[in-house]
């Protein structure tokens, strides 16, 4: 399964936020770099956002934040 795959099932769950960041969480953990990462969320961001699905653009830019520790140091990932 590919990050994108991931990240948009994220999206099939009631909780996407949490779950988003469980999946970059593993991500990071495998030694997936972190800049990479950020560059997949950026154009997933963008297709969110050209579909009209603003709400789930916020979630991914709230686990981008978590990603570069732009957050609660208990959220950071």
């Amino acid at each position: 399964m590919s990050h994108q795959d991931s990240f948009d099932r994220a999206f099939e769950s009631s909780e996407p936020l949490e779950v988003l960041r469980l999946v970059l969480q593993k991500l990071v953990a495998e030694g997936n770099d972190r800049d990479k990462l950020l560059e997949e969320l950026e154009w997933f961001r963008q297709q969110l956002r050209s579909s009209g699905r603003d709400e789930d653009e916020d979630v991914v830019l709230g686990v981008m934040d978590f990603l570069v520790g732009w957050c609660s140091s208990h959220m950071k990932i």
